[in-house]
């Protein structure tokens, strides 16, 4: 189950990029320091014409993932899983830290789970601090595919190449963001302006989780402390890792 977590936290982590498609910009809401609720309205298919669920023309490259130099995402869990997730970026979405902390309410110890994801000068790393241990992250994962796709190609073509679909749009308290859902709606993104501002997802049979962005501050001024590997924490291999019984 930690990979999943971990391929849904690279994909929110980067996925805060601009559109590659043309078409009409947003209904004009203020995008700068924004807080959002959780008032939402769901946009049946058909409602929405192609161009109107086109919300921006960024075109995001390697080199310029994002539009904004730096800038802070505050989302809230819900559903199966009850926490938040908190995303600073830097050099335009090059270098970034994520931090993940929820409790699975579908699990029967409910274990508190904390993850830090940090990317900075071309290097990734996975840390869990409770663990006081974290790993490089190196391998190419499907998360990791996507997203770089997503940074080449624009959001709506990369999604469509992976077999993501439109399903029509919702409105995340004034913020109206087109969906992209699996072949098997076992996963869906919900993009605003480039952002990915909700994520519906499975984490098992019968379970679901849901991420909704409550706060994007555009002009967050983010410290290259962020960046430092806890002290207390130790890197090993992925192997190590992985291993339930491996301690610092």
């Amino acid at each position: 189950m930690m990979l999943k977590i971990y391929g849904a936290v690279l994909l929110l982590a980067l996925s805060a990029c601009k559109n590659g498609g043309t078409g009409a910009e947003t209904d004009g809401a203020d995008s700068s320091n924004t807080t959002l609720g959780h008032n939402q309205t769901e946009v049946a298919d058909g409602q929405k014409s192609e161009k109107e669920l086109q919300m921006s023309t960024y075109d995001p490259s390697p080199d310029r993932p994002y539009p904004y130099e730096s800038g802070m995402i505050e989302y809230r869990y819900s559903g199966a899983f009850d926490g938040t997730q908190k995303v600073w970026f830097t050099n335009h979405g090059k270098d970034f830290r994520v931090e993940d902390s929820y409790v699975n309410m579908a699990s029967p110890t409910r274990e508190p789970r904390d993850i830090i994801y940090i990317r900075h000068n071309n290097r990734s790393f996975y840390i869990s601090p409770s663990r006081k241990l974290g790993f490089e992250v190196k391998e190419k994962s499907g998360a990791v595919n996507l997203l770089q796709q997503i940074n080449t190609m624009g959001i709506d073509s990369a999604m469509r190449q992976n077999k993501y679909t439109v399903k029509g749009s919702q409105n995340v308290d004034g913020k109206q963001c087109i969906t992209y859902s699996s072949a098997d709606s076992s996963a869906q993104f919900c993009f605003w302006n480039g952002i990915n501002v909700k994520t519906d997802m499975a984490y098992g049979k019968g379970i679901r989780y849901t991420l909704t962005a409550e706060k994007i501050d555009e002009n967050a001024r983010v410290s290259s402390e962020m960046y430092a590997l806890p002290e207390d924490v130790k890197i090993v291999s992925r192997q190590q890792f992985d291993n339930k019984n491996f301690t610092n």
